[in-house]
């Protein structure tokens, strides 16, 4: 998300969470609650909780770090094991030797063992290369486990952020006061 974002992000679950905190037996409606908010603690209220809703929206960078890092894991595990096994370098030299004239070398004086050309124009050509190299199965483990982390780093902040956003200030203590009331 981007960093902008926080700052609608902020006012807009501050105004649902106290909507849904309400002791009213008639929900408040959205309008009336920022009514409210702007009566009792002014504009600078609708930004009550921007600290802990700004590092839960970082944390959600953990899903595209997880998720990348096992699709990684998964890609260079297959080539490992498509690739055989390194052999000798008497084994190699001999090869080299034995090679036509007329065949390509690369940097080593070998024969390439396979040619990974790596150009994508655009991200979309990125991840459909993507799944045409991994599984449906590695790519479902690759999304849960990045969602799992997501939620792992996300979930405390969201917590405090919720708790924060939900408490009244007493009356007295607005402007300079520490204490809250929950």
């Amino acid at each position: 998300m981007q960093a902008s974002n926080r700052f609608i992000t902020c006012p807009t679950e501050l105004i649902k969470i106290r909507q849904q905190s309400s002791l009213a037996k008639i929900a408040p409606t959205t309008l009336g609650t920022l009514r409210h908010i702007l009566k009792q603690d002014g504009f600078k209220g609708l930004y009550r909780g921007f600290g802990p809703t700004s590092g839960r929206e970082l944390a959600y960078g953990t899903y595209f770090f997880t998720y990348e890092g096992i699709c990684r894991y998964f890609r260079n595990k297959r080539r490992r094991e498509q690739s055989p096994p390194p052999r000798s370098i008497h084994h190699t030299a001999y090869e080299a030797h034995r090679k036509k004239p007329s065949d390509s070398l690369n940097a080593d004086g070998l024969l390439p063992k396979h040619i990974h050309n790596v150009h994508h124009e655009s991200l979309i050509e990125e991840a459909e290369n993507e799944f045409e190299e991994l599984s449906w199965s590695e790519l479902m483990v690759a999304g849960g486990c990045a969602g799992t982390a997501s939620w792992l780093a996300t979930f405390p902040l969201d917590t405090i952020k919720t708790r924060i956003q939900g408490m009244q200030l007493k009356a007295g203590l607005r402007d300079g006061g520490v204490c809250l009331m929950a």
